[in-house]
């Protein structure tokens, strides 16, 4: 198994979280790490029947993605629903169709302007553990597993 590109982040305020290293989306690097990620968490949202609003706004690709960290029409799809659907709430959103990282040191008004940060959000309004136990849903990504259990003990300890 080669270097995982996900990173593992610690914050004082928020813990221990796994973070993007690169941006998912047009023209962005589009690790296959970071879109299997971004594409598990998209899963955990817009299939939620709580936020089938989005999964309406992306029609025909409104389907639950394949987390294999290729980026197609229908990961664009849901990036580009998610993003106009939190924009209704949080209007300093930057919706480019693309979800970029941002770093720890971004206070929460810069923080608010990123699709992942608002993701992982949405994350703890349908998720009932805190988000490092999502590595134990049966469909996390299975390369990002190890990272994620570390995260998860950090957390927990």
């Amino acid at each position: 198994m080669g270097h995982v590109m996900v990173k593992m982040v610690v914050d004082e305020e928020y813990g221990c979280s796994l973070e993007l290293t690169l941006g998912v989306g047009p023209g962005r690097a589009n690790n296959v790490d970071d879109v299997a990620y971004v594409q598990f968490l998209l899963n955990k949202v817009i299939q939620n029947p709580q936020y089938a609003t989005i999964r309406k706004m992306c029609g025909a690709h409104g389907k639950k993605l394949a987390v294999d960290g290729i980026i197609g029409p229908k990961t664009k799809s849901q990036i580009k629903a998610i993003q106009l659907y939190m924009k209704r709430w949080e209007p300093r959103l930057v919706a480019d169709g693309c979800i970029d990282q941002f770093r720890a040191s971004d206070n929460l008004d810069k923080r608010s302007r990123y699709t992942f940060w608002l993701l992982l959000f949405a994350i703890t309004t349908v998720f009932k553990g805190a988000i490092s136990d999502l590595v134990d849903e049966p469909d996390f990504p299975p390369k990002l597993a190890a990272m994620g259990k570390t995260v998860q003990n950090f957390n927990a300890a």
